[in-house]
């Protein structure tokens, strides 16, 4: 989510509609505003990236509010405020059971609207950040490394500045888990993760990718700075995690502006955590792994 969050406004009256959007724009907030159900679904099927919340007219032409929580193709993955000129117990019941996260009965009082928009959007943002985590080891997961390194491949585009990323996978790790038991192989990746974070720092990026396979990313990193990171993490691996040290693979890709040009941004980052795959791979058999992203 950026900083500035963005709400989208379904309201098919002008002027609370203009309202709506003229609160909440003052409160600091991004705003979209829509007359219609169906236009509310369309923004949501085509904005990239969606909006963070949604303040939706219960009854509207065309498809109201109800339209939109309760619509097939749109999972409700937006937290919805409804607004309604009808507040009575069946209908706000029957909008919280569709999914959305509040009511609130016209005429709106401004201070109440700000105040719940902030409250959902606070608390929506802590659930994203947690749906991004591995709960094992607290780094990124899968889903919330790749989120943040199309965000380091956007700034690629826009500065033109490097960006490297390095491949770890452990070695042997299988070999604790069978001697020791999961909890003791468990209690290892921990370690292994609070290590890497001690000695790679800002504005280093990692993530576990899964099992004993982790990711950093290195914004703006030129050579000999990666070469000098990958022999640190090797060290704090080897040094570090007394009584069971590990050894690890490493894999090293790099991505610059022009490796970007005629390229689907949107499939850039896999390739690049695959280049980097590759070349940790080659690192197992031969001890050299530095690759650029073909």
């Amino acid at each position: 989510m950026s900083d500035r969050a963005h709400v989208l406004i379904a309201e098919d009256d002008d002027d609370v509609r203009h309202w709506l959007a003229a609160t909440l724009t003052r409160a600091g907030f991004a705003t979209t505003s829509v007359a219609s159900g169906q236009a509310a679904l369309d923004h949501l099927l085509d904005a990239e990236p969606r909006p963070d919340l949604m303040v939706l007219d219960l009854d509207m032409p065309g498809g109201g509010g109800m339209a939109v929580l309760t619509h097939a193709r749109v999972p409700v993955t937006v937290p919805a405020i409804v607004v309604s000129g009808h507040g009575d117990v069946d209908r706000r019941v029957a909008a919280l059971e569709a999914g959305a996260v509040d009511f609130v009965c016209k005429p709106v009082d401004a201070r109440e609207l700000i105040a719940r928009v902030r409250t959902h959007v606070r608390v929506s943002a802590r659930a994203a950040e947690w749906r991004d985590r591995d709960p094992l080891t607290g780094l990124f997961n899968r889903r919330g490394f790749l989120g943040r390194l199309g965000d380091e491949v956007a700034r690629v585009w826009q500065t033109g500045s490097p960006l490297a990323v390095i491949f770890i996978d452990l070695d042997n790790f299988k070999d604790i888990n069978d001697r020791l038991g999961h909890v003791a192989g468990d209690a290892l990746l921990r370690r292994v993760a609070d290590a890497l974070d001690a000695c790679l720092g800002q504005p280093s990026i990692l993530g576990r990718w899964g099992g004993d396979e982790f990711v950093v990313a290195l914004p703006g990193a030129d050579g000999a700075s990666v070469d000098g990171i990958a022999g640190r993490v090797q060290d704090a691996l080897l040094r570090h995690l007394d009584p069971e040290p590990v050894g690890a693979s490493l894999g090293i890709a790099w991505l610059r502006a022009h490796d970007l040009a005629g390229a689907a941004t949107d499939q850039v980052p896999m390739a690049l955590i695959e280049a980097a795959d590759r070349a940790m791979y080659d690192d197992k058999a031969l001890r050299s792994g530095l690759h650029r992203l073909p």
